[in-house]
């Protein structure tokens, strides 16, 4: 999650927030602050409309949490691991390793999402019914996450992939078609069309500018613009993995790795075999027996005052024991475990013979080229 802040664990599945909500947690509150709480409570001062702004858009935050930490313990639950959650406006992306391998556990993760916003915007009815005319500062908190949170519902379930109602009809299409890749390819185009619609639909309203339709145009230019993108991206990704399961370790592994003694100290890795960018990868011997890889990020997990009296037996990832690749083993499935384990790197062994090493970076270079087809 290196474009993401980790805000911790829940349930064992690493949190991250994308930089760019800061942004759009900002803008939020301050259109709370400076237009709806002054419209719902006119009597009221600017200190309250800004601290009601911030609180309601802290709870929308934790709203949208909810929401996709929903797909993950489904996606739990029908057996397919997650490795983190990164949200984003509007929703977020949990990291799985690998995709649903039957459409009806698409959908199920897939409703998840809106089922749970559905809930909360009935909790917060719940809590505007009561308030709205004893207690109106919550009541006014209230209706607009009650709102916002079906709007969320409803917006997720936008039938244009990587949506969820996107994933829905793809699993609707593959069910039918039983073509998985074809799902995809017309749940990203409907997504990319409404993307597009929604895009000049939000042009239209900034340039009539009659009253609120401004506002409304940024909103529906930037939703616009993020699922058009996220469509495309989405099925890239796709197309990649697909790629990916038509590759195997011994297609796009390397031999013949830069051997080094186990007890060599990694300060004199550090400023030595490190320095070249050709040397991502050593392999670490001991009595001429191969024990272990290990590259720069190794390194990086040490303190660097220990790295004058830590040795590269210490730091490296050993050969037996470890995360390994056989020969046979697919692209996508050795790129799962590169995720699970967190390393950019596995050894290709067989019958306790290393054969080799798979880069994470050579993977998928590979795979973005395409399986090659044999003439």
């Amino acid at each position: 999650m290196n474009s993401s802040i980790n805000l911790g664990r829940l349930l064992g599945i690493p949190i991250g927030v994308h930089w760019s909500w800061i942004g759009i947690f900002a803008f939020v509150m301050v259109i709370l602050a400076l237009s709806y709480f002054p419209w719902r409570a006119p009597d009221g001062s600017a200190a309250l409309h800004w601290v009601s702004g911030a609180i309601t858009s802290l709870l929308f935050f934790v709203s949208v949490a909810f929401h996709e930490f929903a797909h993950s313990v489904v996606a739990v639950r029908s057996g397919i691991p997650v490795t983190g959650i990164t949200l984003f406006f509007l929703g977020g992306v949990s990291r799985i390793t690998h995709e649903p391998e039957q459409p009806g556990t698409e959908v199920r993760m897939a409703v998840a999402g809106p089922v749970s916003s559905l809930l909360l915007a009935g909790l917060f009815a719940a809590i505007w019914l009561p308030t709205r005319n004893a207690v109106p500062g919550v009541a006014d908190v209230a209706l607009w996450l009650m709102g916002m949170n079906l709007l969320l519902a409803a917006f997720n379930m936008v039938p244009g992939f990587p949506m969820d109602g996107g994933r829905v009809l793809r699993a609707a299409m593959w069910s039918r078609m039983g073509d998985y890749m074809r799902a995809t390819r017309i749940a990203s185009t409907v997504g990319t069309i409404i993307g597009l619609v929604m895009i000049v639909g939000g042009l239209v309203s900034i340039v009539v500018v009659e009253e609120w339709e401004w506002q409304r145009g940024i909103w529906l230019v930037f939703i616009g613009v993020f699922l058009a993108i996220a469509a495309r991206n989405s099925y890239r990704q796709e197309v990649l993995r697909d790629s990916l399961r038509h590759l195997t370790a011994r297609d796009v592994m390397v031999a013949g790795l830069q051997s080094i003694p186990a007890g060599v100290p990694l300060n004199v890795l550090a400023t030595g075999h490190f320095q070249s960018e050709e040397q991502e990868c050593l392999l670490v011997e001991s009595d001429g027996t191969p024990r272990g890889l290990i590259t720069e990020r190794d390194l990086k997990r040490v303190p660097k005052k220990q790295w004058e009296s830590t040795d590269a037996a210490e730091a490296m990832m050993p050969l037996q024991g470890g995360e390994v690749a056989l020969p046979a083993d697919d692209g996508l499935k050795i790129l799962e475990r590169m995720e699970n384990a967190d390393v950019d790197f596995l050894p290709v062994m067989q019958d306790g013979e290393l054969l080799g090493v798979v880069g994470r970076d050579r993977l998928l270079d590979i795979g973005l080229e395409g399986p090659k087809t044999k003439s």
